[in-house]
């Protein structure tokens, strides 16, 4: 957790500590809210994303946690203004269809995890989450 070095990074870690052992781990915030206190406030997704995602993936990597964040255009400000963090543990009870359905208003989807980000489309979680437990089946029959 030596990792975490701003404001915006314990934000998130409290956040994701409030809420990773319950049974649908999600949190949303603002970026009103997550800039506020920066020396710049008021600051847009692709100023803020790099630093949300390196706190997600820190989290992620020390609880052994995934984590899909729903990138939300609410009117507020323009562009991305919102974004939904669910979280994914062994023993939650996200299925696949609970984490593919989203909101219209939903313009991208980043997964993270302890090995880093990717960027999806969001009509295709599903696939994605198909593939990874693929990919994780495949690699634990190779592994045994």
């Amino acid at each position: 957790l030596a990792k975490l070095t701003s404001i915006q990074d314990y934000r998130i870690y409290q956040c994701v500590a409030q809420v990773r052992r319950m049974r649908k781990p999600l949190f949303a915030l603002d970026l009103d809210l997550l800039s506020a206190g920066l020396a710049r406030p008021g600051q847009s997704w692709s100023q803020l994303r790099a630093r949300v995602l390196g706190a997600l993936r820190t989290c992620c990597a020390h609880h052994s946690l995934a984590a899909f964040v729903l990138l939300n255009e609410t009117g507020s400000r323009r562009g991305i203004d919102h974004i939904e963090v669910r979280l994914v543990r062994a023993g939650c009870v996200w299925s696949r269809d609970l984490l593919a359905k989203i909101d219209p208003e939903v313009r991208g989807v980043v997964f993270v995890d302890g090995d880093g980000h990717e960027r999806i489309r969001p009509a295709e979680i599903a696939s994605f989450i198909d593939r990874r437990r693929s990919a994780k089946a495949a690699r634990s029959g190779r592994a045994a």
